[in-house]
């Protein structure tokens, strides 16, 4: 088998260099990275340079007009050559031998395999488990009902399966396209597999705001991409469990609006989707305080939403 791992970069000169550096010595003959350059303007450019120079037989750098990280990853997975996609952000890292691991994981041919991860913020490390899922219809159930995290880096994907159902990203839709991407390549699929081993490492040292993640214009991205998904799971073998599981997914989409102290996030929560809101304390997979927090706020009771964001707060600012 060979593993193409898909790396869409934009102005990422502060990071790069050391996400290159963590699988420099994992590429090989059964492994190749595709670099997709957006258009960056900064010494990016340079970077990758030298690094496909370093590389050449196992890098290929492709350049584009700046158009976005999903018109990016099109270009790429029309020009990887790999049998398996896997992806990689320009700010994050893979650990040692993961990719060695994941070809390892692709040797009983199955059409998805996920994995765990950890997270990198102010120096602090910690471990993720992905929720377990045993069939493609466990894992849409997850990713839909916000049990399981939909991060393309999480997952590798064959390589045909995306071909054969012209699965592609919406180009000029940057927010919610891993999203939309991975419950596509769910409803395709027809063998899954998890290995419970940590195979990527995220940084969330740079967190942006909730109000900037979620602006007007990212809240229409998903929109978008949330159509697409819905359109496209509609037409499948899992279309049953549109009409059930998409309100979840809709207040899975919008709670970090409720991690805030911003009255006008509440509101913005309370009127995207607003026919999700009536579902709010119905998902009985979220931990009970999820579906509280959720319930209060289809009750516009936002003092005590208020209450639990500064909670939430100072927990997560005091965890070791």
């Amino acid at each position: 088998m060979r593993l193409s791992v898909i790396m869409p970069v934009y102005n990422a000169q502060n990071t790069l260099e050391r996400t290159l550096r963590s699988i420099s010595s994992q590429l090989s003959r059964d492994v190749e990275l595709v670099i997709v350059d957006d258009g960056s303007t900064d010494s990016t450019p340079d970077i990758l340079s030298r690094f496909a120079d370093e590389n050449p037989a196992a890098c290929q750098v492709i350049r584009q007009e700046n158009a976005g990280a999903a018109a990016a990853r099109n270009a790429a997975i029309n020009n990887a050559s790999g049998d398996y996609l896997a992806f990689i952000d320009a700010d994050d890292r893979v650990p040692d031998n993961a990719l060695e691991r994941i070809l390892k994981a692709t040797e009983n041919n199955s059409d998805i395999i996920g994995w765990d991860w950890q997270n990198e913020c102010n120096g602090q490390v910690r471990r993720f488990r992905q929720a377990e899922y045993s069939t493609p219809e466990d894992a849409i159930k997850n990713l839909m009902g916000g049990t399981m995290k939909w991060n393309l880096w999480l997952f590798t994907v064959k390589h045909s399966l995306v071909n054969q159902n012209s699965i592609r990203f919406l180009e000029g839709a940057d927010m919610g396209e891993d999203m939309a991407f991975m419950l596509k390549c769910f409803a395709c699929s027809k063998t899954v597999k998890q290995v419970h081993d940590v195979l990527y490492e995220y940084n969330a040292s740079n967190p942006t705001s909730i109000s900037r993640q979620l602006s007007e214009r990212r809240r229409t991205e998903v929109s978008a991409n949330l159509q697409s998904a819905h359109e496209f799971l509609k037409n499948s073998a899992h279309s049953e469990l549109c009409d059930s599981y998409l309100p979840h997914l809709k207040l899975y989409i919008k709670l970090p609006l409720l991690i805030s102290a911003c009255k006008e996030d509440y509101r913005t929560w309370f009127n995207w989707f607003p026919e999700a809101n009536s579902f709010a304390f119905n998902n009985k997979e979220l931990p009970l305080r999820t579906r509280a927090l959720q319930w209060m706020a289809s009750k516009r009771m936002w003092g005590a939403v208020r209450l639990y964001a500064a909670l939430y707060s100072f927990i997560t600012k005091h965890m070791v």
